[in-house]
This record gives structure tokens, sequence and C-alpha cells, in this order.
């Protein structure tokens, strides 16, 4: 029952962030905005915690997702041990980071994604993860994702290797939903922060 409830809410969150970003689009300033959050958000997060952030995963956008490249290029420019990665995926397994900057071969891989070719492995101190949705639940952030699984099984082989990166999620005020109206599954991961337009929230 939970499992039919969650996709149709997912559902209803994807159509409703394309419906959102076209009318983010066309507002002045939007990707200037975008640019500085996020810029903020990790010297923010940096501070805070002591990470020393130098690699951070992100992700390719392809489902209208808001789309990092330039910001966070920006980022790295700024110092030269600096580096980006991106996920490559493979059925049903964790995630596997890889270098990438604006000058990376890439290929299509799982899921028709663009994927970096030939690049080293990266473990990185920040990962940004992409939601369809969110929401606070007892005391923690939680991310709505598509449904494979993929990010959950990654942060939790992280955490029992005991060498967990710091989780940013990535979505829009407008997606926040209400708790119970999405129930968190047993293998569901909650962030350490969420990032919209508006505000950086950090778990307490």
């Amino acid at each position: 029952m939970h499992e039919v409830q969650n996709k149709a809410v997912r559902q209803q969150l994807i159509d409703l962030r394309k419906e959102r970003q076209a009318q983010l689009a066309v507002k002045p300033h939007f990707e200037k905005l975008l640019h500085s959050k996020i810029l903020m958000a990790i010297e923010k997060i940096d501070t805070i915690y002591s990470l020393n952030i130098q690699k951070i995963a992100f992700y390719w956008p392809i489902h209208g997702e808001l789309d990092l490249r330039v910001p966070l290029l920006d980022w790295q420019r700024h110092d030269s041990n600096r580096k980006l990665a991106l996920p490559i995926t493979k059925r049903h397994q964790v995630l596997q980071f890889f270098a990438w900057d604006d000058k990376t071969t890439m290929t299509k891989g799982f899921a028709n994604i663009f994927e970096p070719v030939g690049t080293e492995r990266i473990e990185p101190d920040l990962i940004i993860a992409p939601c369809v949705g969110w929401f606070f639940a007892e005391m923690q952030i939680w991310r709505i994702g598509y449904g494979g699984g993929y990010y959950d099984r990654t942060l939790n082989e992280y955490q029992h290797q005991g060498s967990q990166p710091f989780v940013l999620g990535i979505s829009l005020d407008a997606l926040e939903t209400d708790h119970p109206l999405w129930i968190p599954q047993e293998h569901d991961y909650p962030l350490q922060g969420m990032l919209t337009e508006s505000s950086l929230y950090l778990r307490p």
C-alpha cells in the first residue's frame, strides 16, 4: 500500500517540478540566484562542519533537475586541488563517482544518463543529490527520489564503511510535501541538508 501511495506522490511531484521549473526559467536573474545559492551553501556547510570540502559529486540533469554545472565549475576553478565528479550507474548496484570537468568525454550509460569516460574514481567529501521532492519528519530531512534506490544504497554503503560524505539534497520550495503523504521506507536514507531557491536547511 505504501509503495502505491509513494508512486502516485512521486508522479505528482515530477509534474509539479516541470511546471515550477518552467515558471522559474523565465524569471530574470534566476540562474544568478541559483549560482550564488550553491556557492554560499557549500561555503556554509564547509565552515559549520569543518569538512575542508575538496571533492564534490553531483548529477547530470536529465529530467528537469536544477543544472549545477556552471556554478560548480566556478567553485572548482577557485582552487586547483578541487575536483568534481559524476556518478556511473550499474543496475541494482551502488553509485561510483568519477572525475568530471567541462573537457571530459561523456557517453550515455545506464538509463541513457551521461557518464564520464576514462577519468579517475573520486571519493567525495560532499554529495549533492537531486530530488523529486522532500519533506521533514522526526527531526530528519528526507529525499524523494525516482524510486530506484541508488542513492539510498550508496549512502548506506558509505555509512557501513565509516567514510560517510556530507549529503545535500537540492530541490524547490514548491516540492516540499507533507508527512505522512509520503511514507519513508526502511531503506530510505535521511539527508544532512536540503537546499532550495530560498533556504538552506541543515539537520539539527
